[in-house]
This record gives structure tokens, C-alpha cells and sequence, in this order.
């Protein structure tokens, strides 16, 4: 019996160490998991800064403005409305730590400094500069290809209606 009770002492003891080993891999795995996020999390937030993300938005909305007075001139005389409203909650500032999450979930650390590198090219400062003008010229066209095409629009939402309302009425 009293070699029982050694075994037993001897499992229990071999338990606690097992455990403590599997706590003390686990932690080292979160610790790594967390330095990890906060690499890329400070990579991401390099990578902004490159490309000079607080211009760029503040560009974009300029030009989104624009557009928007060219396509709805009624709405000229609410544009520091506009402004006023898109500064507040578009703002760089504002949005900064949602656009650091997406691109470090979206980007190894690796990935993201690369990034950074290119940016700090010609190439990379080109796109950089041409970004608001091509996304906004981009809006522009997708913007006029659905005038050009209103009323075919206007067609096909008819008859989806009408086909839900025949739907409905069965």
C-alpha cells in the first residue's frame, strides 16, 4: 500500500508539472501572439504615415465635395455643412486607429513594411500623390455611367416591382 501512496505522490507531482508546463506555453504563446499584433500594429500605423494619409483623406473629401456641388448644385450653398460634418467624422484623426486595425489585420508585418519601402520610392510617392485624383475620377465615371443609363435603371426596378407585387399577390 505504501507504494501506492508513492505512485500517487509521484502522478500527482508529474500532473503539476505537466500543467505548469502547458500554462507556462500558453502564456509564452500570447505573449508572442500580442508582440506580434503590436508589430504589426505599429508597422500599419508607419505605413500611414508614408503615405501621408491625413493629406490624402483630406484631399479625398475636398474632391468628393467637388463632385458632389458639380453633380447637385442646389447643394453649393450647404458645402461648409458638408465640410463641417465630413471633418468631424472623416477626419484622419477620427478614423486613424480603425485604418491601423484594417491594415494590420489585412497585413503581415513583413507585408506592411514592404509596403512602407515602396511608398518611399518615385513609383510608391507617385501613387501616393495620384490616389484622390484617380479614385475621384474613378467616382466620376462610375457616377456618370449610371446617368447615362437611368432610365434602363428605372426599367429594371419596375418590373422587379412589379414582379414582387405579383409575388405578393399570390
Amino acid at each position: 500500500m505504501e507504494w501506492y501512496k508513492q505512485a500517487m505522490v509521484a502522478a500527482a507531482l508529474l500532473l503539476g508539472s505537466l500543467q505548469a508546463q502547458a500554462q507556462a506555453q500558453a502564456q509564452a504563446q500570447a505573449q508572442a501572439q500580442a508582440q506580434a499584433q503590436h508589430e504589426r500594429y505599429e508597422a500599419a500605423e508607419q505605413l500611414l504615415e508614408v503615405m501621408n494619409m491625413a493629406e490624402a483623406m483630406q484631399l479625398t473629401i475636398e474632391q468628393m465635395m467637388q463632385v458632389e456641388m458639380q453633380q447637385n448644385p442646389a447643394m453649393m450653398p450647404y458645402r461648409h455643412v458638408f465640410k463641417t460634418f465630413f471633418d468631424e467624422h472623416l477626419s484622419y484623426e477620427r478614423l486613424k486607429d480603425d485604418f491601423v486595425e484594417i491594415y494590420a489585420e489585412a497585413f503581415t508585418s513583413d507585408e506592411l513594411r514592404a509596403l512602407s519601402e515602396f511608398y518611399q520610392t518615385p513609383v510608391g510617392r507617385k501613387s501616393i500623390d495620384m490616389m484622390p485624383q484617380l479614385t475621384s475620377q474613378g467616382a466620376q465615371l462610375g457616377m456618370l455611367r449610371v446617368q447615362e443609363n437611368l432610365e434602363e435603371l428605372g426599367q429594371m426596378i419596375q418590373a422587379e416591382a412589379e414582379r414582387l407585387s405579383q409575388l405578393q399577390g399570390e
